[in-house]
């Protein structure tokens, strides 16, 4: 039997945001033992064969990066948003379609109390942007609800926040160029010619 555990070094309290004092480890003999599986994972959940971890990334900005495994916890990778936007903390809100709806809070000055719902492909890796100002609180509570009896329907609610908006464009427009940039030099890379 495996049991999942968030270890602590020091003598931190319970919570006080991310730190790196904390590891996301594995026992399997009730706590007697156990193995660090991702050094700097604080939370953690297990839902539908994902293992989802947040990791802290930058203690004094208390930013975390998302990191997933499909495989039990074996290997993790790193989720990829569509926006190089700061990442304060996740709420994940499903995983029951075969993808994951992930509600970000990128903690931007001025739109506190929401964030963005993002949805993944089937691995949980790589997300495209759903709904930008999805209302949350600041205990990571959303306004999106899953409708059971309709597969694939949600009810939500969003900030109409034209300044969100226009964020959100200016980060996908740098985005596109970053990634336009980098398939151009992968291109040149395998034209080149050895001989």
């Amino acid at each position: 039997e495996k049991s999942y555990t968030v270890t602590k070094e020091g003598g931190q309290p319970k919570y006080g945001g991310w730190t790196k004092n904390v590891d996301f480890a594995v026992t399997e003999d009730f706590g007697r033992s156990h193995r660090v599986l991702m050094h700097h994972g604080n939370k953690f959940l297990v839902s539908n064969g994902y293992t989802f971890v947040a990791k802290s990334e930058d203690e004094a900005k208390q930013t975390v990066a998302l990191m997933v495994s499909t495989d039990g916890g074996k290997t993790f990778e790193k989720a990829k948003l569509p926006f190089e936007l700061s990442e304060k903390s996740y709420t994940v809100l499903d995983t029951s379609e075969g993808a994951v709806m992930l509600h970000v809070n990128h903690g931007d000055e001025g739109r506190s109390g929401s964030g963005n719902v993002y949805i993944s492909d089937h691995k949980g890796l790589r997300y495209s942007l759903s709904l930008p100002s999805n209302v949350r609180t600041t205990t990571g509570e959303t306004e999106f609800d899953r409708v059971l009896s309709l597969e694939g329907v949600y009810l939500a609610n969003f900030k109409d926040d034209p300044e969100a908006e226009g964020a959100l464009s200016a980060a996908a427009v740098e985005k596109k160029t970053e990634d336009k940039a980098a398939e151009q030099q992968e291109e040149e890379v395998s034209q080149t010619a050895v001989y």
